[in-house]
């Protein structure tokens, strides 16, 4: 276990470090990646009798696609909430526990309304926020 896992580490230190050294790009969907995690991993039949589900999301959490943009300011959540988007990308995370690696930097985006954004989210579907580490990249 102790070798997996540190196998496990240097993989994740490796990209983590080019994540953070990359630049940005023009396209962030990150609702749509936590939606695919839920239904490729978790909702497998592999993981059907997993005890637990957690979900580690390394991101800079500002979402950014044709459907949903934080480019230029959060859209209210609740107005999200309500929206027939919300249905079409909702992740199935019910019981997960999800932890937050955030890589903050400078778009204009609160911090605080940005995590608070993403806890809302990750209730709504079913899952707990358990931490969010920011990194400064």
């Amino acid at each position: 276990a102790r070798a997996r896992f540190a196998a496990f580490k240097a993989s994740m230190h490796r990209k983590l470090t080019d994540v953070l050294t990359q630049h940005g790009s023009s396209g962030s969907p990150i609702l749509e990646s936590i939606q695919a995690v839920g239904l490729r991993s978790f909702g497998s039949p592999e993981s059907a009798n997993a005890r637990a589900h957690r979900l580690l999301l390394v991101s800079d959490l500002v979402q950014n696609t044709s459907r949903v943009t934080f480019i230029g300011g959060l859209p209210a959540y609740e107005d999200f909430r309500t929206s027939k988007t919300f249905e079409a990308i909702r992740a199935p995370l019910r019981g997960a526990t999800v932890d937050v690696l955030f890589l903050s930097r400078a778009n204009g985006v609160s911090s605080s309304e940005l995590v608070g954004w993403w806890q809302k989210y990750f209730g709504d579907v079913g899952a707990s926020l358990a931490s969010v580490q920011r990194i400064v990249g």
